[in-house]
């Protein structure tokens, strides 16, 4: 041990972290600590003296655990590292299993315990050193001398299996428990401190750090091979190194095998099923552990608590199968038990009686079935309807109908007596219906003698008739369908619809009643009785009226009056004199009388420049239509869209207007009509399949030729016939054709010369409606805003 650390003094960058055991490593952590050096003191010095740095990392992992566990003893002659044993286990099992093997769910009882990564079975050290552990080479003894004399021994067994004490010389111990070593080491440190012969001075031997052993796990396991382990471990401890048995291994015969003799055979099944460690051993040095294949395996399904497969001994019965599986569910049926046994030649069903599980042995490939109850009860009866509390019941051979309704608390007020239904279970599971009356029953002697699966059911009255409802519509609150109540009047349902709008007239109240006759035979004209009375606010009515008394399905109708009209808002904007919103003050007010109200036009007004934007209506579904379909450049502007969705925009003739007040051209307004009269225009816009598309004052001079010359002329892809010229109030005149050559419309400020280019085809009005969009948006986007 002494030549090692010498070496490795010296030779440094050759030493490896795998070279150095535990117990090595404390005694130079000893040395470290009693020349005052730390962890980081430690690893300068390692650097200094050529190590590499991947190992400097391992021994500095190592080194820090051990000095953090270091116990300074300041009365002692020595100071001790007062160290717990520390195992290098392998890396997880999924980390050792190949990739490339496929992950399956394991049915086997038991076989998930060893992949378990939260279950480990490492050996505790947190106990007393027990007093049975044999000693061997590289375990570090801890001892302890008090009273009289006072002084620490800290020493690795050799690997010739003595330890060296000062002033005595080797003292063999390898093979030797820790009590009768203890035994030993007091008879020969008696030499030295006399007062353990008289008792003044007392010693103890404990375990500072445990050595590690070689076992060999052979067999039928997943991971066999040989393995380092502490010598604290147990067979449990390998079983889980690994991996537990594979496929074919059993866990009901685990043999150690120590010096060619099997020492110990382990039933992990006691420890799984009833928490019994049994033959548990302590492994040493070059023992094997050997899995043998199974012997009987059966598997279990159905109504038990684990249902998996099960090694079985030959000795082992079904009864112990079911025990294994943790018992019975509380679904099961317990009566009988299936088994499906292989004959070598085909298969078979063995039925069970429950008397005779503990004395049928399994065979190997046995498939036990446990099946469930049946769904369905031996005394059980329903009730339904008009009782107090209908639901299932449990009767006798003996209980009667008169009996499950006292156990039902008893009939509801609206039941119906004359004929209960009594709907019965026959013996080829079809349903019988027997009748039974009630009111006969109870009033005599008799009874009815109920059966298991009898279904009662008593009716209430309201289930033989069709729910009872009227109906409100019209000038109140909350229309709608109401249920029925007796001796329901009008005011009692106005009421309820929470009583009557502004709007309503109290001059007319109809009733609707529905036409009965039960005896009739021939389709009736008449579809419903009308009733009608007048009503006040105050929903007073007249004495006949008063005591007209609702029926069911009535519906009755608060009419609108027709004289209740709330105002409506029109707006004017522009050029006038006092533009804003105004209230119509009657049905027959015109757009005349509406820039009258307004003061009239101003001085800069452009006659030719007037348009009303309307808000569309119910009726404007082929107008949409018709604007849905238009296709041009301008398409994607914003404001055709808004065009399109609320407004329709009407060109005005203001000059007609105003000089005949009335006429066809001067319009009734509507609710939300907002009329704009724009300032005058002194421009003309070109656009289209022209070279040089532009605006330009306006000369009243030239003509649409001469302009669209000033354009740049035409293009080639232009078409000339299909001219068209949109005016500032949206009304468009198109390009006629005569004898004499085309007709191009009137010019005026204001205007836009559109030419169309080939492969355009747009029906006229649609074109309209988008230079209309074009030329006015700024108008529907400042009048939207002002409404």
């Amino acid at each position: 041990m002494a030549q090692s650390i010498n070496t490795m003094d010296q030779n440094v960058s050759e030493i490896k972290s795998s070279q150095i055991s535990d117990a090595q490593m404390r005694v130079i952590m000893q040395r470290a600590i009693e020349s005052g050096l730390s962890p980081d003191q430690i690893e300068s010095l390692a650097r200094s003296r050529g190590m590499a740095e991947s190992e400097i990392e391992k021994f500095k992992e190592r080194a820090e655990r051990l000095y953090d566990n270091k116990l300074m003893d300041e009365d002692s002659e020595g100071i001790k590292i007062n160290t717990r044993p520390q195992v290098d286990y392998p890396e997880s099992l999924e980390e050792r299993l190949p990739h490339s093997a496929p992950t399956q769910v394991n049915t086997n009882f038991g076989f998930a315990l060893f992949k378990n990564t939260d279950l480990t079975f490492e050996p505790s050290f947190n106990v007393l050193t027990p007093r049975d552990y044999l000693i061997g080479p590289g375990d570090l003894l801890n001892i302890d001398i008090w009273g009289a004399s006072q002084h620490s021994y800290q020493e690795v067994v050799s690997n010739e299996g003595s330890i060296i004490i000062s002033n005595i010389g080797p003292v063999f111990l390898s093979g030797m428990s820790t009590e009768d070593a203890g035994k030993k080491l007091e008879t020969i440190l008696s030499r030295i401190y006399s007062g353990l012969k008289d008792g003044k001075t007392s010693m103890k031997v404990t375990l500072g750090a445990v050595r590690s052993i070689q076992i060999n796990i052979v067999g039928e396991v997943v991971l066999p091979g040989t393995y380092n382990i502490s010598a604290m471990a147990t067979a449990f401890n390998a079983m889980y190194i690994a991996g537990g048995p594979d496929e074919n291994g059993s866990l009901r015969d685990v043999q150690i095998i120590r010096n060619n003799k099997v020492v110990a055979h382990i039933d992990f099944y006691e420890y799984l099923i009833n928490a019994k460690q049994s033959n548990n051993i302590r492994l040493q040095d070059q023992d094997i552990i050997f899995i043998p294949p199974y012997e009987n395996r059966v598997s279990i399904k159905g109504e038990v608590k684990r249902p998996m497969s099960f090694d079985i001994k030959v000795d082992e019965s079904l009864e112990d199968l079911i025990g294994f599986a943790g018992g019975f569910t509380g679904n099961a049926y317990t009566e009988r038990v299936k088994i499906v046994r292989k004959t070598g030649k085909e298969k078979r069903i063995l039925d069970i009686a429950a008397d005779y599980l503990d004395a049928i042995k399994l065979e190997n490939g046995d498939q036990v079935q446990i099946d469930a109850v049946l769904n369905r009860f031996e005394n059980r009866v329903y009730i339904s309807g008009a009782v107090f509390r209908p639901g299932i019941y449990a009767i006798d051979e003996t209980t009667t109908l008169k009996q499950l309704i006292t156990k039902a608390d008893g009939l509801r007020e609206d039941v119906f007596k004359d004929r209960v239904s009594v709907f019965r279970l026959q013996d080829d599971l079809t349903r019988e219906h027997i009748a039974v009356d009630l009111n006969n029953l109870f009033a005599s002697n008799l009874d009815f003698t109920l059966k298991r699966e009898d279904s009662v059911h008593i009716p209430s009255i309201h289930d033989l008739r069709e729910v009872r409802t009227i109906q409100i519509e019209g000038a109140v609150k909350l229309p709608g369908v109401y249920p029925y109540s007796e001796n329901s009047k009008v005011e009692d349902l106005i009421i309820q619809a929470g009583g009557l709008l502004e709007t309503a007239s109290t001059a007319n109240i109809e009733i609707a009643r529905r036409v009965s006759d039960d005896t009739s035979t021939v389709t009736s004209v008449k579809l419903a009785d009308i009733i009608k009375f007048p009503i006040d606010k105050s929903l007073a009515i007249s004495d006949e009226a008063s005591n007209f008394v609702l029926k069911p399905f009535d519906q009755v109708f608060i009419r609108k009056s027709p004289a209740y009209l709330p105002q409506m808002l029109v707006s004017i904007n522009g050029e006038v004199n006092f533009p804003g919103k105004y209230s119509i003050t009657s049905r027959t007010e015109r757009i005349s009388d509406l820039i009258k109200r307004s003061g009239g036009i101003t001085t800069e007004a452009y006659i030719n420049g007037a348009s009303l934007i309307r808000k569309k209506t119910l009726d404007k579904t082929l107008t949409d239509k018709a604007i849905d379909n238009i296709t041009m450049e301008k398409e994607s502007s914003n404001n055709i869209n808004i065009l399109r969705g609320e407004f329709d925009i009407i060109a005005l003739d203001l000059d007609e207007i105003l000089s005949n007040p009335g006429g066809k051209s001067d319009l009734l307004l509507q609710e939300g009509d907002s009329i704009r009269i724009l300032k005058s225009l002194q421009t003309i816009k070109v656009s289209g399949s022209v070279y040089n598309p532009n605006v330009v004052p306006f000369d009243n001079s030239l003509s649409v030729k001469e302009y669209l010359a000033n354009a740049g002329g035409l293009t080639k892809r232009s078409k000339p016939g299909h001219i068209y010229v949109v005016y500032a109030n949206g009304s468009v005149r198109k390009t006629d054709k005569t004898i004499f050559g085309r007709k191009y419309p009137e010019l005026r400020a204001g205007a836009e010369i559109i030419v169309p280019s080939k492969g355009e085809r747009r029906k006229l009005s649609q074109t309209g409606a988008i230079s209309l969009a074009a030329s006015l948006s700024l108008i529907v986007v400042a009048l939207i805003n002002t409404m």
